[in-house]
């Protein structure tokens, strides 16, 4: 049998279940952001759920982007 390389399969990426809800809210902006958006999250406790604020000002995409992020 070939040897296999597993850790070479393996990465950094987060294990979502493992992460505060402040870290996902703050990955969910990294996600925004890794896409050419400007992002940033909310810090307010009384936000009504919204936990980040995304906006393009691409032309063809351009507008803004309200997240409730949910696991």
């Amino acid at each position: 049998m070939d040897s296999m390389d597993v850790v070479a399969g393996l990465d950094s990426r987060p294990v979502l279940v493992k992460l505060t809800p402040t870290e996902f809210d703050h990955l969910i902006r990294q996600l925004f952001e890794a896409i050419g958006m400007e992002a940033w999250n909310t810090q307010a406790p009384k936000d009504e759920g919204v936990d980040a604020v995304a906006v393009s000002k691409d032309p063809v995409f351009n507008g803004e982007c309200v997240i409730q992020a949910k696991r």
